[in-house]
């Protein structure tokens, strides 16, 4: 595996407007050619950073981030998945074009296993739209399991198909790089 060297932190509410940057620039070229381009050109950097600003607030999620502005990396995760109970839930995993196949994403995501597993969480899900075969085989990389759970993803009022992945011991996940607290 490729590393980046790249630290991993805690965001704080001064990196709202690289988080907005990072988000918008790697949400659209994530997700370009499979979402129509109206829903793509909706999102906008003022908005997300009002966005990114609420978020940072709630003290309850793991906002991670790697590098200065202009970030590398981002992840959220929520301590309870709405539907699933126990399991918590990465909510966003954003890695910049410049930062991607060099194990960004796959440090982002054990992380965040790691923290959340020392929050009391057993299990954790990701949901990701049925057509982004990238992002499906990279959760799939680091042993995500497909769930049965076809669901919808609304986006600017549009909703696509999903499809839900489960980490049903997510100490796993994080102990690969020793995350987990024993």
């Amino acid at each position: 595996m490729i590393t980046t060297g790249l630290a991993i932190r805690d965001a704080t509410l001064a990196d709202a407007p690289a988080l907005a940057a990072l988000f918008v620039e790697a949400w659209r070229d994530e997700h370009a050619g499979l979402l129509p381009e109206a829903v793509l050109a909706a999102r906008s950097v003022a908005e997300s950073e009002t966005n990114w600003r609420r978020t940072l607030r709630r003290a309850e999620d793991v906002i991670l981030v790697a590098g200065k502005a202009p970030l590398a990396g981002l992840v959220v995760g929520v301590l309870q998945a709405d539907e699933w109970q126990g399991a918590a839930q990465v909510a966003l995993v954003q890695v910049a074009r410049s930062s991607r196949r060099r194990g960004l994403g796959a440090a982002l995501m054990r992380e965040t296993a790691g923290r959340l597993c020392r929050q009391g969480a057993d299990a954790m899900i990701v949901r990701v739209l049925e057509a982004n075969d990238g992002a499906r085989r990279f959760y799939e990389a680091l042993g995500g399991e497909l769930t049965p759970v076809v669901g919808q993803v609304e986006e600017s009022g549009v909703f696509f198909a999903a499809r839900t992945y489960v980490w049903p011991d997510i100490g796993r996940l994080a102990v690969r790089r020793g995350l987990a607290n024993p």
